[in-house]
């Protein structure tokens, strides 16, 4: 097996492990009795996934550069914006066809539905233009539009989308792929030392850290130094162990790759490329019918998270995975990616 190919292997066998975890969470989150925000496993789960979701993408996004911003957009839109705009719709209709008293707003189901597709989105964008339009230099480029982010306020609406912290991680991810060869050659130190990072700030991590409602421009209008003190440690103490945590798993992933069979990192590999199929599947199939139908009240809380979960979850993959498997199959993967249906048109 080539160097290439165990890279492109072990980042899609990392994709694998990201989107069980998200299903994982949302098993808990959904299924599981009690406040999931008062859960260790789904806090544990949630401090790292997402932003190692985040960073897996930012790993590809050298390749945006080589591209014309319309290109970009396009492309981008296609992948991200219309599978969200389409299934949001169909989760709607699913919503309001076996559940009258459901949600009345299509708009409010289309806004909050598969948030991090556009979350992806935004933070493409913002790179692009950090990277690309912004500046000649990429890094001062980019650091310019990441003190912007900083200092926006999302609030109320856009929270929704966590640019604050997702963008950082999408900027990790492109600094691992520009610094590859480092990376790999470094990966153990790496794996260490954001791990006893990710374990010092991992007790103090709840719910109040895991939502914080920040306006950075209030701060600097209106200072106090109590207030600019408090919010600044619920804002970066999210940004940390996220980013902590998702280095971390990436690069503890690398290191394990290295060491498993060729062909049980081709399988892994293989699920890790229908993670948008799956991401969009599982709500229909885990947030919709089976939360709705099926009642794990009575197993308590950490028989339910640490074994009816993963169980569940890993039972959940395989469908989503099968059903990708049958749209390629039968000329319908680009229901998940509409990039597909477009070059399946011109070929």
């Amino acid at each position: 097996m080539t160097g290439t190919t165990t890279r492109l292997l072990w980042v899609d066998a990392a994709k694998c492990i990201a989107i069980f975890c998200v299903l994982w969470g949302h098993c808990i989150q959904h299924l599981a009795e009690g406040e999931c925000g008062k859960n260790s496993v789904f806090l544990f789960i949630y401090s790292f996934h997402m932003p190692l979701f985040m960073i897996l993408s930012g790993f590809f996004a050298d390749k945006l550069l080589k591209r014309r911003f319309r290109q970009v957009f396009t492309a981008k839109s296609l992948q991200l914006v219309f599978p969200a705009v389409v299934w949001g719709v169909a989760l709607f209709l699913v919503w309001r066809l076996l559940f009258p008293d459901g949600p009345h707003s299509v708009i409010r189901v289309l806004w909050y539905s598969f948030w991090f597709l556009k979350s992806l989105f935004v933070c493409v964008l913002i790179f692009y233009v950090g990277a690309r339009i912004l500046c000649p230099r990429v890094w001062l480029g980019l650091s310019l539009v990441f003190l912007a982010v900083q200092l926006v306020d999302f609030e109320p609406h856009l929270s929704i989308l966590q640019i604050r912290y997702m963008f950082p991680c999408f900027l990790l991810g492109y600094a691992f792929k520009r610094f590859q060869t480092e990376f790999d050659r470094c990966a153990a130190a790496v794996a260490l030392t954001s791990g006893v990072c990710f374990l010092l700030l991992l007790p103090s991590w709840n719910q109040e850290l895991m939502w914080p409602k920040i306006n950075f421009f209030k701060m600097l209008v209106f200072p106090g130094c109590d207030t600019i003190r408090g919010q600044l440690y619920t804002v970066y103490y999210k940004l940390l162990i996220g980013a902590a945590g998702g280095v971390f798993a990436l690069a503890s992933i690398r290191l394990l790759c290295a060491k498993l069979p060729g062909a049980f990192l081709e399988k892994a590999g293989a699920i890790g490329k229908h993670t948008l199929g799956i991401y969009i599947l599982q709500t229909f199939i885990l947030e919709v019918l089976i939360r709705e139908y099926a009642d794990f009240s009575g197993t308590g809380i950490y028989l339910f998270s640490l074994v009816y979960a993963p169980v569940l979850s890993a039972a959940v993959l395989w469908c989503c995975v099968e059903i990708c498997r049958f749209c390629e199959r039968s000329g319908l993967g680009w229901l998940f990616d509409f990039n597909k249906f477009n070059r399946g048109r011109h070929s």
